[in-house]
């Protein structure tokens, strides 16, 4: 596994960022030399816990923002901030995923998710790493937000459904009751 890695493209359009990702993407699977399907994913350290999530579900990755707090708002919303005209709420992940934040600044990730525009602070992106699909869907099978799986370096790395933490984090997609 490589050391933290921080990703910034401030003079880079999203065109030309998700281009230069895809391009990461095929060169790491060709050297990979897979016989299996596999899916990009980009993994990132919270709580000294290491996730990972579909490399298309980042939108951008950026170095920490200063965000204004929102009075009265949940405890995971951290506030907001702008990014290209647009406002996104920036939320910490760190209770909904069992995890404490570590100190410092940290990392946000810009999500694949639009109106509300979400990002998530995490303490440090790692690396963009190829995972097996059909294990990927396995771990996911039984529902819920995140799932631990062994990656072949024997290391574990708990998958993230992005679509529930969005849903949990901004409340859109609740977990139902259980009736009883």
């Amino acid at each position: 596994m490589t050391g933290d890695v921080r990703v910034t493209a401030a003079d880079r359009s999203d065109d030309a960022i998700a281009g230069e990702l895809e391009r990461r993407r095929r060169a790491v699977a060709h050297v990979a030399g897979a016989d299996v399907a596999t899916g990009a994913m980009l993994c990132w350290v919270l709580g000294g816990t290491r996730f990972a999530a579909p490399l298309a579900a980042i939108r951008h990755v950026a170095d920490a923002v200063a965000a204004t707090p929102l009075p009265g708002a949940p405890a995971a919303v951290i506030g907001v901030f702008a990014r290209r005209g647009v406002i996104h709420t920036l939320f910490d992940p760190a209770a909904v995923l069992g995890v404490e934040r570590g100190g410092g600044p940290g990392t946000v990730l810009l999500l694949q998710h639009d109106r509300p525009f979400v990002a998530i602070r995490v303490d440090a992106v790692q690396d963009v790493v190829q995972l097996p699909t059909a294990e990927m869907a396995a771990a996911m099978r039984g529902g819920g937000i995140a799932h631990m799986m062994v990656q072949a370096d024997d290391l574990p790395i708990t998958i993230v459904d992005m679509g529930r933490l969005i849903g949990h984090l901004t409340g859109r997609n609740s977990p139902t009751r259980e009736e009883g």
